[in-house]
């Protein structure tokens, strides 16, 4: 077997992979000769190896959308004399590719048959490169059907992996909230932003690479090229705690987000302190959508946590222009809609004006 390479296919995403012939990432470690570093559901990821076709002599790597789904490698002949080979050659794949994937990398990083052979180092990357959003994209309309998808299922996978502990707010809970009530009209996201427990936190620790935002009190992971935003019980200085979403959060497709009421809270704090910018529209859009989504509104939940200059925003969002973009300029549609808004600016108005409110 030739020296392994420093480059690996591109990842090609599809909806659905056949798990038959498919062995756990901890047996491929196995086959491969090292001990599978790391424990838990990632462990089990499931990988199917073929000897690639003539049509991909440099091999071929394909995966469902998430961090521990099934992966298919696809290994060149040159590397399927053995079981073991083809094992090396997949795991290598797995860690160095865009897939990134930690169990792997973390296995094979002292073996020395995973040293990078001197001469494949020298090979130039290949010209095609995956669809990774390593810099975020300049506006929403970057970002397909299939592509947002994908980022859903990581969601669906953060969700599952840590029950009860997270819980989406920003753009990704907007959405899923918008898509029941006004599906017309909602705006896909770039990234993903999540409260999580302080007790999760220590173990989304052991598994991925955190970067610190000090500018905003949180911390940055990257995930197939997505860009996830987390704020962490006790320590983010978002207006509503982590235990005040938590208590109220809702799911929706397997996803825990943010009730409408507290999502009005954090987006008009966001809306206030960015007033202005190339995201003036975008968090205005947002908010109707947030005050539309539920017709019980419940403004007990969220008048608490506002102040004046959040009130003012407010009170501005029924005569706002995105109503006339967002009903391509019907005077019906944004009639109906402005007394809709309108009505819970008056429920917020009268709660926050009570005695017993905090009013900044």
């Amino acid at each position: 077997m030739r020296g392994l390479p420093a480059f690996y296919p591109f990842v090609e995403y599809v909806p659905h992979l056949p798990r038959e012939g498919a062995i756990p990432l901890r047996e491929l470690c196995g086959m491969g000769g090292v001990p599978c570093r790391a424990s838990g559901p990632w462990i089990e990821r499931p990988v199917l190896m073929l000897q690639t076709a003539a049509d991909f002599p440099e091999g071929r790597l394909r995966a469902e959308p998430g961090y521990r789904s099934a992966v298919e490698v696809h290994v060149p002949h040159s590397f399927c004399d053995t079981q073991q080979s083809m094992a090396r050659y997949a795991l290598c794949a797995l860690a160095r590719s865009a897939l990134g994937d930690l169990v792997s990398q973390e296995s094979i990083k002292n073996a020395a048959w995973a040293r990078i052979d001197p001469e494949e180092a020298q090979k130039p990357a290949p010209a095609i490169k995956p669809f990774r959003m390593d810099k975020k994209p300049k506006g929403i309309a970057d970002m397909d059907q299939d592509q947002f998808a994908t980022l859903l299922s990581l969601c669906r996978d953060i969700c599952a992996d840590y029950p009860g502990g997270v819980v989406f707010i920003g753009g990704i809970a907007v959405y899923l909230h918008a898509r029941k009530t006004n599906p017309q009209n909602t705006d896909f996201t770039h990234d993903a932003d999540f409260y999580i427990s302080k007790s999760y936190m220590g173990a989304l620790r052991e598994h991925e690479a955190f970067t610190a935002n000090r500018r905003l009190d949180n911390y940055q992971i990257m995930m197939q090229g997505f860009e996830f935003n987390i704020y962490t019980e006790h320590q983010a200085t978002l207006p509503v705690s982590y235990d005040e979403i938590s208590a109220y959060r809702e799911e929706i497709d397997g996803i825990s987000v943010a009730c409408p009421e507290h999502l009005l809270a954090l987006k008009l704090e966001a809306y206030a302190s960015r007033k202005g910018s190339h995201k003036d529209d975008k968090d205005a859009r947002d908010l109707v959508n947030i005050m539309l989504a539920r017709p019980d509104f419940r403004p007990e939940l969220c008048a608490g946590y506002l102040m004046d200059r959040h009130l003012e925003l407010l009170e501005g969002i029924p005569r706002h222009l995105v109503l006339q973009q967002m009903t391509d300029g019907n005077a019906q549609l944004v009639k109906q809609l402005r007394l809709s808004l309108e009505g819970v600016v008056e429920k917020v108005m009268q709660e926050f004006e009570k005695p017993e409110q905090a009013n900044g």
